[in-house]
């Protein structure tokens, strides 16, 4: 017994000894990151994020541009149009003139690039349906796609895992959105509003709903957009200034179809 007893007490000296041992490195992998870490690892993701939905983005307006053959002026302006929104710098803009020409070239591989943009995007989901928004909404600046540049972008979409059902509502969604923008802006210039009937329509199809829709759909479709582009959400996820700058404008848009659709819901018959 007596030997049972020292042999006990000898093995828990031997415990003690190697936890005692043990605790500097326990300390390593409880270490807590400081603020200052923390805030170093949030902007190199920031920027990891900004390089990546640049490159990509520009590399696919290239593609797109030149799935059918060639690239003409319409194309390149709207892309010169795109840069002025994302108010780029001069380097900026020669580095995203250089990404469009290597997506423009006969063999660019789209597969190698979004595969990179799903690694980074992965943190940020939502960046990548703004990826897709983007791409439909600088390909239609200059009126509907054409046959090849509607594969080339059904391509692009599936590869981001949206379905074709998605794809065409988003498109429609984007179409509205960015007619809207542009009527209001003629409105504020002077220039005669369209009717109550054709502003109500397309106030619903900037939310993406369809005119059945109730007073609860419409504020449900608003809340998700609302989740998607406000400027404060996207900062609070870590989105680079110049994605921020973008979405703004389509924000705006998203919230004034709702504030017109509020203001009108009685007169449309709407419950």
């Amino acid at each position: 017994m007596a030997g049972t007893l020292i042999y006990v007490v000898q093995r828990l000296v031997i415990a003690r000894r190697f936890v005692s041992e043990l605790n500097p490195y326990r300390q390593c992998y409880n270490h807590k990151p400081s603020l200052a870490e923390r805030r170093h690892v949030a902007e190199k993701q920031v920027s990891q994020i900004r390089q990546c939905f640049f490159q990509t983005v520009f590399r696919l307006l290239g593609y797109i541009a030149g799935c059918d053959g060639g690239i003409n002026r319409k194309e390149i302006h709207r892309t010169n149009t795109f840069m002025e929104k994302l108010q780029l710098t001069p380097e900026c803009k020669d580095e995203a003139r250089e990404l469009f020409e290597v997506g423009a070239k006969p063999g660019f591989d789209f597969h190698e690039t979004l595969n990179e943009f799903k690694k980074t995007a992965r943190r940020n989901p939502e960046i990548v349906e703004i990826l897709l928004v983007y791409l439909l909404s600088m390909a239609t600046t200059d009126g509907p796609l054409q046959a090849e540049e509607m594969r080339v972008v059904q391509q692009v979409a599936g590869e981001l895992g949206f379905s074709s059902l998605v794809f065409e509502h988003l498109l429609k969604m984007v179409a509205a959105q960015d007619s809207f923008s542009r009527n209001k802006k003629s409105h504020a210039h002077g220039q005669e509003e369209p009717g109550f009937d054709e502003s109500f329509a397309a106030a619903l199809a900037v939310l993406g709903v369809a005119r059945s829709a109730s007073e609860s759909d419409i504020t449900t479709a608003y809340r998700k957009l609302v989740n998607q582009y406000h400027p404060d959400k996207l900062v609070d996820k870590g989105f680079p200034p110049e994605l921020i700058e973008a979405a703004t404008e389509r924000f705006r848009a998203i919230r004034a179809a709702y504030e017109y659709l509020r203001r009108n819901r009685f007169r449309s018959g709407a419950a």
